[in-house]
């Protein structure tokens, strides 16, 4: 079972048990465990409300079969998170429509979330956080507390970079958020349909150097399109 569906499962049991004055060996066993798992609820509902999408919140390693030979390295990517997170070393996903980058990088945003020692790590599409980035000029408090923790939070994954509406402020937003995560030395994990030529014809070369240099992990996916059969 993935991370989300346990503790979705779990916590009305936990609740009952919670208030349960009198249990059974059996039930003080069962109460113990399902504690534990309410421990990844912050976790849980902070993966909710950094915007993992709903249909994808079921995304686990165990899942994903697009390529076994990358989901290893994804793995093993997230067992060096500790040593990857004081180097700022990144990860992008690249490839084409429908192979499984989304899939992959929700897969690591639960583990990096709910996994001892765990991390804070937000996820976003490039269009919710180009929205959000926005609505700070529209004098939202809650996006400009935000924007004002997304350059050095633990870990921040952008996905479907590209996918954005291509304008000289977007352009310029997504230099600023990269370039200052590079700075802090804070890993940031994107997806993306472009390639690093691609990302520097849109983004501009210091874009595409931040983003792919001082040893970034690049994966790269194939295949055709999942969502329709392929």
């Amino acid at each position: 079972m993935n991370y989300y569906d346990e503790y979705r499962s779990s916590k009305s049991r936990w609740n009952e048990l919670l208030t349960m004055q009198n249990k059974t060996d059996e039930e003080r066993a069962e109460f113990r465990r399902l504690d534990t798992i309410m421990g990844e609820g912050e976790a849980i509902e902070r993966g909710e409300c950094g915007a993992i999408p709903k249909r994808m919140a079921r995304c686990s390693f165990d899942t994903f079969t697009a390529d076994m030979t990358i989901r290893g390295e994804a793995e093993y990517y997230i067992e060096q998170k500790k040593q990857n997170l004081e180097e700022g070393r990144n990860l992008v996903i690249q490839g084409p429509v429908g192979v499984g980058k989304t899939h992959l990088a929700v897969a690591i945003t639960w583990r990096l979330l709910v996994e001892r020692p765990r991390h804070k790590a937000d996820f976003w599409s490039i269009v919710d956080f180009v929205q959000m980035a926005k609505a700070v000029f529209d004098g939202d408090r809650g996006a400009k507390e935000y924007a004002e923790q997304a350059p050095t939070i633990d870990w921040l994954i952008i996905d479907d970079l590209g996918q954005e509406r291509p304008t000289e402020w977007t352009r310029e937003l997504i230099y600023t958020i990269v370039s200052r995560r590079y700075n802090a030395q804070r890993p940031t994990i994107v997806t993306t349909n472009l390639t690093p030529a691609e990302i520097a014809d849109r983004y501009g070369d210091p874009v595409a150097s931040r983003l792919f240099g001082d040893g970034a992990l690049i994966l790269a996916l194939g295949g055709k399109d999942n969502r329709i059969g392929g």
